[in-house]
């Protein structure tokens, strides 16, 4: 892989001034480590076995094996100077947001447990008691993630992104409060196994029907996967967490503590309010540092809201049948008109997957009369999609996609995932759609949204 990151001055200037030629360096580096026992091959083809090996000998036999031994770079990368502090950065985008980044044990070590996989679907959750939530429900927050971001052998991050509201912006203690509230209530709640349970057997139905992806994204990912796992594990990586071990998820949960926090925080208001500056992309930006007792006070001081592990999760499909066509047939057939509507059908005899795909096209005659109509109707459907994220959320876990969106007839509505449990969200949707009401206090939060990202388009479009 190749950063695509670097200048004149990083690559010569600077690398000659303490005696080093950046081209010999790279040089010596190949000589010293590139080597056939070091890399993986994945060829993915149609022709035959004989014919991809006469290929494979004739495009890489000239690469040498030196039988060098597998680099590696111990060490962490974090100190007691870079942990409980807290940074305020000057982005170059409009808009606020909150990382906080904690140093812990490397899940790859514990793949076939999955502690940052299950970690991350809990404080990452969007349900009803779920920190997000609890932080949409208060205006502070327009998304939010939780996950293992980079990560080796030897050390790794744990990451909860929270994309702000301008509210947000001004209650940064209370979110950063609530989140370490969440964080003590999954430690009193243990470690729980109906929902690993869950968790695997969404990993397991999404990898054995997962759709086809590009070939060369597919050999990259199983060559990259050589590199880390067993033989038996190159096709599944670490995608199905199986091995129930609460102590290897309470281990990694115990470091997500205020002692080893890193907390992130990106807004244009710091202009001006910053100290320092990061040498290679100018970024403006002050350091300081934040104790534990600090984390405790504002614990103390967030708002008490309830929150709570998320409910058992009806959308999992359990019938993974595949359903019998009565005949093959070539172009969707017209199987039912009225005055108001037509449903078409086609069978899929082709992929031979438990799914489905669903989709409603609205007409609605004035939609599309003004650029006033056109706008209210995208922000219908932001606020459809707004009003279902708590409870659709759960589908989208199970492996339930939906999408609601601005045509120019006015808007529609698309389902895709397994069959089973389908019916169910799309009469959720309808029934939402037919009783649908603007609440102020989210069309606020929708419609700031909605203008940044007009302003971005039409920044774009100068």
């Amino acid at each position: 892989t190749c950063s695509c990151i670097g200048n004149w001055d990083t690559l010569d200037v600077r690398p000659k001034a303490k005696g080093v030629d950046t081209r010999q360096e790279l040089l010596k580096f190949y000589e010293d480590k590139y080597s056939a026992n070091l890399m993986h091959l994945v060829v993915y083809s149609k022709e035959s076995l004989d014919k991809i090996q006469s290929l494979v000998e004739d495009k890489f036999q000239e690469i040498r094996n030196s039988d060098r031994s597998r680099f590696q770079f111990p060490g962490q990368p974090c100190t007691s100077e870079h942990l409980q502090i807290l940074v305020r950065a000057v982005p170059i985008k409009q808009g606020h947001k909150l990382r906080i980044v904690w140093p812990i044990t490397p899940s790859i070590l514990h793949y076939k447990e999955g502690p940052c996989r299950y970690l991350g679907h809990l404080i990452g959750h969007e349900g009803e008691g779920s920190l997000f939530y609890v932080l949409k429900k208060s205006g502070w927050a327009t998304g939010l993630s939780a996950g293992e971001g980079e990560w080796t052998s030897e050390f790794s991050f744990f990451n909860v992104v929270i994309d702000l509201t301008d509210a947000g912006q001004d209650n940064m203690q209370d979110i950063v409060g609530l989140l370490f509230k969440y964080i003590q209530l999954l430690q009193q709640s243990g470690v729980c196994k109906w929902i690993f349970n869950e968790l695997s057997a969404v990993c397991e139905t999404g990898f054995h029907y997962q759709d086809k992806i590009s070939p060369i994204d597919y050999v990259v990912n199983i060559s990259s996967n050589m590199q880390i796992y067993p033989p038996k594990d190159w096709l599944v990586g670490s995608l199905l967490p199986s091995d129930f071990n609460p102590a290897i998820i309470q281990k990694i949960l115990n470091e997500l503590s205020p002692e080893n926090v890193r907390i992130f925080w990106e807004s244009k208001k710091f202009e001006g309010l910053t100290d320092k500056f990061e040498p290679w992309y100018g970024t403006a930006y002050s350091i300081e540092k934040v104790s534990s007792s600090k984390i405790q006070a504002w614990m103390s001081s967030a708002p008490n809201e309830n929150l709570h592990l998320p409910a058992p999760n009806v959308f999992i499909p359990k019938d993974l049948s595949i359903k019998n066509a009565q005949e093959e047939v070539k172009f969707p057939v017209l199987l039912r008109k009225s005055s108001y509507s037509k449903l078409w059908y086609k069978p899929d005899t082709v992929f031979s997957t438990p799914k489905a795909y669903v989709k409603i096209d609205f007409n609605c005659p004035h939609a599309g009369n003004s650029p006033e109509t056109e706008v209210l109707g995208d922000l219908f459907a932001r606020l459809l999609l707004d009003y279902l994220n708590e409870y659709a959320y759960y589908a989208q876990v199970a492996g339930l996609l939906y999408g609601i969106s601005h045509t120019d007839s006015g808007f529609e509505v698309t389902l895709v995932g397994y069959n089973h449990k389908l019916r169910i969200l799309l009469e959720t949707i309808i029934d939402k759609i037919v009783k649908f009401e603007v609440k102020p206090d989210r069309f606020s939060v929708i419609k700031v949204m909605t203008k940044r990202q007009y302003n971005l388009l039409f920044s774009l479009q100068k």
